[in-house]
């Protein structure tokens, strides 16, 4: 603050003072909904908290994180990540009329492996002949049929299904990470 007097005919008239609003520094608060993993790449948006922010604030978010199967920590800059596994977002301020730069802490997501749900099998009827009776398995581009071994005697036989894409989906009937299910 600056202060000066002006005298004038030698009686103070005038006072004036000078003073300065400076720029605040930005720190930002994000949060972020994690979703669930989709091949359309539909995401959720980060929310941004930053006090007396304005519609010419302007945001930038970096992502990083661990994709599924990657065991490697990656920053994927300003790139949504788009494959299930654990990440974090950070939003950055530009330096404005009202903000010098700034930036929030991290905030964590997952994005959740899809669900995939297991085909129901029909049950078949001996014919007497000597053959393999083997499951009808419908075809997915979701998972493989692994085994299907089947009997030329009546019995209970098993199908090992495996996933395609075990880093981005998951058994709905099964924990997290499993890659095969039997049916």
């Amino acid at each position: 603050i600056w202060a000066g007097l002006r005298e004038e005919e030698e009686h103070i008239r005038d006072l004036s003072y000078k003073w300065t609003v400076d720029k605040i520094l930005a720190t930002p608060t994000v949060t972020i909904e994690g979703w669930t993993y989709n091949t359309e790449g539909k995401h959720n948006d980060p929310d941004v908290d930053l006090v007396g922010s304005d519609e010419d604030t302007v945001y930038k978010f970096t992502y990083a994180g661990m994709p599924n199967g990657s065991g490697d920590w990656t920053n994927f800059g300003e790139k949504v990540p788009d494959q299930a596994g654990e990440y974090t977002v950070q939003a950055t301020v530009s330096a404005s009329r009202n903000y010098s730069g700034g930036s929030s802490d991290t905030y964590p997501f997952i994005i959740e492996r899809a669900e995939v749900k297991a085909p129901s099998l029909q049950n078949k009827t001996y014919t007497g002949a000597p053959e393999n009776i083997t499951a009808d398995v419908p075809t997915s581009t979701l998972y493989e049929t692994y085994q299907n071994i089947g009997g030329t005697i009546v019995g209970t036989y098993e199908v090992l299904l495996r996933l395609t894409n075990a880093n981005n989906y998951k058994w709905a009937e099964e924990a997290d990470g499993v890659r095969d299910t039997t049916v």
